[in-house]
């Protein structure tokens, strides 16, 4: 049922803002997880096998777009 999966927790100390909304966004924390995924994608791992989580819709949204820019 479940494979066999690595989880990697990462601790940046960085400046946290709100968007209009109250929701909490990270830009450091966004570069540093995008380019944590570039290099597993680039080692061989499968871009569909990696999962980033954040508990905070700006992040998302942040994050979403940071992607979308680089595979365009």
């Amino acid at each position: 049922m479940f494979r066999n999966f690595n989880a990697l927790w990462y601790s940046c100390d960085m400046e946290e803002k709100k968007d209009e909304e109250d929701s909490t966004l990270n830009e450091g924390e966004a570069e540093i997880s995008i380019a944590h995924a570039r290099r597993l994608v680039q080692s061989g791992v499968q871009a569909s096998d990696i999962g980033i989580i954040t508990p905070y819709a700006a992040q998302v949204l942040l994050m979403f777009h940071k992607i979308q820019f680089l595979m365009t």
